[in-house]
């Protein structure tokens, strides 16, 4: 969660949107804070594997983000 709000972040403060979309933008990484403080809330950063996978979470997600900035 914190790549995906980090990349809204950088749309919203970097490109010219409008209002519509940014709005839409601002929406999802609401969604995505959600989710994490949820997560937390319940326990994920006590999970044994809970470093490799944000790990691997990561390293996905910034990959992907990279991708599609390509295309």
């Amino acid at each position: 969660e914190e790549v995906i709000d980090e990349h809204y972040k950088s749309q919203l403060d970097s490109t010219v949107l409008d209002e519509e979309l940014a709005e839409a933008i601002e929406l999802f990484r609401e969604e995505e804070n959600e989710h994490r403080s949820t997560a937390i809330a319940n326990g994920s950063e006590n999970a044994i594997l809970h470093p490799l996978l944000t790990a691997a979470i990561r390293t996905i997600t910034r990959t992907a983000i990279a991708v599609a900035k390509k295309i």
